[in-house]
C-alpha cells in the first residue's frame, strides 16, 4: 500500500467536501515534522462546536491518526475527554482504511446525543438562539422560548399555501352545501321567493311608498298655496 498516495487522496477528498471547514497547516517543529489538519465539526441543534485536529503517522491508515479537539463550545472538560477518547477507539476500529470522514460523522452523532445542559462549562455559554442573545443555562433558554411562544400566541396563524389550500376547501364545500338545501327547500316550497324575487318585491314597494308620500306632499302643497 502507497501510504503518502492514501493520505493525499483523502486529503483531497476532505478538501472537497468541506470547502469551508477543513484546514491544512504545513508541518513545524510542534507537529513533530507532519502536516497537520483541522476539521471544524458543528451541531447545530446543542450549539456545540469544535474542531477535529488530526495528523497522519507515517503508515496510516495501517495505523490510526494522531487525534485531539481543539475549540470546544458547549462540552463540559469531562465529556471533551470523552468525545476524544471515543474518537480514539473509533479509530482503532477503522485501521486498514481512509477514516476521518467516518470520524467526522461519529462525532457529530456522538455530540448530538451527549452535549445538554449539563455539557457545557459554566463560563461558556450554553448557546444562542439568535443574534445578541447568550444563554448561560439551558433553563434560561427554556423560559426564552416559552415568553416567544406566548408571544406569537397573539399574532395568530401566519398564512401558508397548505394552510389557505385547507381553508378554500371547507369554504368551497360548505358554500357546495347550502346551496343543495336551497335547492331541496326550494322543490319541497315552489311558491317560495327567491332572493333576487324578495328583493325586486321590496324595491316595488318602496317605489309605490316613495310614490304615494310624493302626491301626498303635492297635494297638501297645492292646498296651502291657494289658503
Amino acid at each position: 500500500m502507497d501510504f503518502k498516495e492514501e493520505q493525499s487522496q483523502e486529503v483531497e477528498a476532505l478538501e472537497a467536501i468541506f470547502p469551508t471547514e477543513f484546514s491544512v497547516f504545513a508541518s513545524d517543529e510542534s507537529s513533530g515534522g507532519l502536516d497537520r489538519y483541522e476539521l471544524l465539526i458543528e451541531d447545530e441543534e446543542s450549539g456545540s462546536s469544535f474542531v477535529l485536529e488530526f495528523s497522519y503517522p507515517e503508515s496510516y491508515p495501517e495505523e490510526p491518526p494522531n487525534l485531539n479537539l481543539q475549540g470546544v463550545n458547549g462540552l463540559n472538560s469531562s465529556k471533551r475527554v470523552a468525545l476524544l477518547e471515543h474518537l480514539k477507539e473509533e479509530a482503532q476500529n477503522q485501521v486498514g482504511s481512509a477514516m476521518i470522514l467516518t470520524l467526522h460523522s461519529i462525532a457529530k452523532e456522538w455530540t448530538a446525543d451527549n452535549a445538554g445542559a449539563a455539557g457545557a462549562d459554566e463560563e461558556t455559554p450554553f448557546r444562542k438562539q439568535e443574534e445578541g442573545t447568550v444563554f448561560e443555562t439551558r433553563d434560561e433558554e427554556e423560559e426564552a422560548k416559552a415568553a416567544m411562544k406566548e408571544k406569537m400566541m397573539f399574532h395568530g396563524t401566519p398564512v401558508t399555501v397548505e394552510s389557505f389550500q385547507v381553508w378554500s376547501e371547507k369554504f368551497e364545500g360548505e358554500k357546495k352545501k347550502e346551496n343543495e338545501n336551497l335547492v331541496v327547500e326550494r322543490r319541497k316550497d315552489p311558491k317560495r321567493l327567491t332572493g333576487r324575487q324578495l328583493f325586486e318585491r321590496n324595491v316595488a314597494v318602496v317605489t309605490e311608498d316613495s310614490e304615494s308620500f310624493w302626491e301626498m306632499e303635492a297635494e297638501q302643497f297645492d292646498e296651502e298655496e291657494f289658503e
